[in-house]
């Protein structure tokens, strides 16, 4: 879940732009392995997958929305 809610325009698209996952939502080798996480100033967090992508900045604002959309069963 945390990958597909990289909020990177290559991700998540822009105007005129779909976005990887709205034209291929599979998941392939690496996608979805944290290979490395950095603070962002004081307002985010920067991923790094295993397959190399690190352009997401997940504010806390978004991480947040993040948690409160997951249950905790």
């Amino acid at each position: 879940m945390f990958r597909r809610a990289c909020p990177c325009a290559a991700c998540r698209g822009e105007p005129g732009f779909g976005g990887r996952f709205a034209t291929d939502p599979e998941l392939r080798p690496g996608e979805d392995e944290l290979a490395d996480i950095s603070l962002v100033g004081a307002y985010g967090l920067n991923a790094v997958w295993a397959d190399g992508h690190n352009t997401g900045i997940y504010t806390y604002a978004h991480l947040r929305r993040l948690g409160e959309g997951v249950s905790a069963g």
